[in-house]
């Protein structure tokens, strides 16, 4: 498997990792952005609850989370192209198979466990961008992230255009189509990162000298680490107040009287926030550092859930979807600048993989969550204001983030 080293090559071929990992995310944003599109028609056709029909989405990101541990793992031993293409023929694999299902286990086998492999591919992709390239790796992961948003911003109009069209079953053949091509032109730009030798590590690492021979001990460290789990507990919080608006909120805003091509154009709007996210904050990382960056991300995320418990307009939802974009968009690119802040590059795909597996627990819990309450009280209000205290308690985690490399050091 062939390697580059982006400071002898050309600026095309220096930033040909960027184009591939950005193009993987594309296919990630065209299947995460499509479940709450397809949400309403599924559970109206085979008569599934809000409840049931979101806990495929809450498999999707367990099994997400699970594999992000062994992804990460992989990644730092094994190829990362090969990894990242494995993941995105599974879902377009799995959007195939999904035009095919008639029964609630198959959503859940299909894309609860096949679409929740193909998104872990995040892992792999960010920690590609993570070790190519050094100078200006927080603005180059924000690039590499708005991949996904991209793809989201798509799907959305798209998905919805083609089921009132067609059919949610033609919807999900073309999307599967779809994501295998962006998968393979992807193929030809990734490359796996050149290796590091001791040697660059202690003059390129800005990891204290006492640290450097001790590989295998970093990773307990970090696991056992206070920085580690404060991380884990925002990104918690930061998945679920994300998986809430990805799943319920075109069902809430059809709910408000919203049209569904309106609806999905305010996922789109959210997804396009996200891709502001991914671009500034990580531009804010480069300066300012991961912990403000954080805050910002959180106080954005809040917001976005009070507007919208006051929505009465479609205009409402429209800046909620901004401000919340911004916000988990920039703390989905902090997630693996910030672990390179505090515990470096050494197992930093395992690293980010344990903490990934944090995130989607809370992506996991919070959309089921939102839909039993829903099922019960046949509004959203109780949810929105359960979501709103889930972010403060991210925000005050935000607080006790410590600067880089403090654990290490």
């Amino acid at each position: 498997m062939g390697t580059i080293n982006p400071s002898k090559e050309d600026v095309p071929q220096k930033y040909r990792v960027v184009v591939g990992a950005f193009l993987s995310l594309v296919a990630l944003g065209l299947v995460a952005a499509s479940f709450g599109v397809f949400f309403k028609p599924l559970s109206n056709e085979f008569g599934w609850t809000r409840g049931d029909t979101s806990g495929a989405y809450s498999t999707t990101m367990l099994v997400s989370g699970v594999l992000s541990i062994i992804l990460g793992r992989l990644v730092d031993k094994f190829s990362h192209r090969l990894i990242i293409l494995l993941c995105g023929a599974a879902m377009g694999c799995a959007c195939l198979l999904l035009s095919r299902m008639n029964t609630l286990w198959e959503l859940y086998l299909y894309f609860g466990v096949l679409v929740g492999f193909g998104m872990a591919t995040m892992i792999p992709t960010t920690s590609l961008v993570t070790r190519t390239y050094k100078e200006h790796r927080g603005l180059l992961t924000g690039l590499t992230i708005m991949g996904a948003s991209l793809g989201s911003i798509i799907a959305a109009p798209f998905i919805t255009m083609l089921i009132e069209n067609f059919n949610w079953r033609t919807a999900y053949l073309f999307l599967g189509m779809v994501i295998l091509v962006v998968v393979a032109i992807s193929a030809v730009f990734l490359r796996d990162p050149a290796k590091e030798t001791p040697s660059t590590v202690s003059r390129n690492s800005s990891i204290p000298k006492k640290i450097l021979g001790q590989r295998s001990n970093i990773l307990p460290k970090a696991v056992y680490s206070r920085p580690f789990w404060i991380l884990g507990i925002i990104l918690f919080c930061v998945g679920f107040a994300q998986s809430v608006i990805m799943v319920h909120l075109i069902p809430y805003a059809t709910d408000e009287g919203v049209s569904a091509l309106i609806s999905a154009s305010i996922i789109s709007v959210f997804q396009g926030a996200c891709a502001v996210g991914n671009f500034s904050v990580g531009r804010f990382n480069d300066i300012i550092g991961g912990k403000p960056s954080m805050v910002i991300c959180l106080i954005s995320l809040t917001l976005s859930y009070v507007i919208l418990l006051i929505a009465n307009t479609v205009w409402f939802f429209y800046i909620a979807a901004i401000l919340a974009g911004i916000g988990f968009g920039g703390a989905v690119t902090l997630r693996s600048t910030i672990v390179a802040e505090l515990f470096g590059l050494h197992s930093h795909g395992e690293i980010t993989g344990r903490i990934m597996f944090i995130s989607t627990i809370g992506s996991a819990v919070g959309p089921v969550i939102a839909g039993y309450i829903f099922d019960i009280s046949d509004q959203y209000l109780w949810a929105l204001i359960t979501t709103i205290s889930v972010c403060i308690i991210g925000l005050m985690m935000a607080g006790f983030l410590r600067s880089r490399f403090a654990m290490l050091s």
